[in-house]
């Protein structure tokens, strides 16, 4: 997979899409099947995705479909290389020819794996098992994280002192539906007085927007990576850098994008990652703590991405002209793998 690194910049440094060359079709016709959830927010998007590429590639045939059996039989995906695009799982949707890439669930001990085999910075982690003491003789300091292996938007994600750490089965919604109730211990990162975390949105590997998260100074302060003791200044302190109040910007730091187009290379049949990082706030190294494999990060219509934009006075679109990086991106993965 060729990933590219982007230079960090705001979209009106270069040309928009209405000012760039259409592609010429001097290759056979291609079919791209695009498939669009309403709860994902792809509604709004993907009938624009559809306008830039048939104006960047006339081979290119794209078709907005739904997870649906009888969606399987285009003619156009029956006669053509095809590649089939999905930010999801697909359920019912069965494509009768060509490639598929699409999201899915992975658990985060998966997610850590993949990444430590290609050299992605995460932070110390294992996973807990009800029958052995874990052996936390290499993390650092006297708190740890301890997470669910399959959870969602930060539910039981807990600070703990490592003489406390036990094994319990997670109780996620996910993970009792999946039937995957593992926990684990990870490394604490301090991101700083007030919890700090980046998203980097990428489609196979082209960043699409970035942002950095704050947690509300409006929050009692963590004075160091070891102020969590109890008593009147100290305990309750929440790690999480999202929640109420939390201040929203666009990322522009250079390092922190590369690692987010670094780490999709370790995903290549994964179309759609929402690469979460942090900074330790004492040697500036950056870590990612998760790539949110699911693929539920399209938030440029989403209603969490619209909040967001709307609150922070934010256009994903407009960073990195987005829409238009995501159309180059299919394009470049049609032309790749439709078959």
């Amino acid at each position: 997979m060729t990933i590219q690194t982007i230079t960090a910049k705001r979209a009106d440094d270069g040309p928009r899409a209405s000012q760039r060359t259409p592609r010429r079709a001097t290759e056979s016709q291609r079919t791209l099947l695009m498939v669009a959830k309403k709860r994902r927010g792809h509604d709004r998007d993907f009938p624009r995705l559809v306008q830039i590429i048939r104006n960047i590639a006339p081979d290119v045939s794209p078709l907005i479909v739904r997870d649906r059996l009888h969606h399987s039989f285009y003619p156009q995906a029956l006669f053509r290389p095809t590649l089939t695009v999905c930010f999801d799982t697909l359920n019912h949707l069965t494509p009768l020819r060509g490639s598929i890439c699409q999201n899915r669930i992975l658990p985060k001990s998966e997610e850590y794996r993949r990444l430590e085999r290609n050299s992605i910075p995460v932070p110390a982690w294992q996973l807990l098992d009800e029958h052995t003491s874990p052996d936390l003789s290499r993390f650092h300091g006297d708190y740890v994280v301890v997470k669910p292996d399959l959870g969602a938007k930060g539910a039981e994600v807990k600070i703990k002192r490592k003489t406390r750490v036990r094994w319990r089965p997670s109780q996620t919604a996910r993970a009792i539906k999946i039937g995957h109730q593992q926990s684990l211990v990870q490394q604490f990162i301090y991101t700083g007085s007030w919890p700090t975390s980046y998203r980097v949105t990428t489609l196979f590997g082209r960043v699409l927007f970035a942002w950095r998260v704050e947690a509300s100074r409006d929050r009692r302060p963590l004075a160091g990576p070891e102020a969590f003791r109890g008593g009147e200044q100290g305990g309750g302190i929440s790690i999480s850098s999202s929640g109420r109040e939390s201040r929203f910007t666009l990322c522009y730091e250079k390092d922190v994008l590369d690692l987010g187009i670094q780490a999709h290379a370790s995903f290549e049949d994964f179309p759609l990652l929402g690469t979460d990082i942090v900074r330790d706030a004492t040697t500036g190294k950056l870590y990612v703590l998760e790539v949110n494999s699911c693929g539920s990060v399209w938030h440029f219509s989403s209603e969490t991405g619209l909040s967001i934009q709307r609150d922070h006075e934010l256009d994903f679109d407009k960073q990195f002209d987005g829409l238009h990086v995501a159309a180059e991106a299919l394009v470049e993965q049609v032309h790749r793998r439709a078959v």
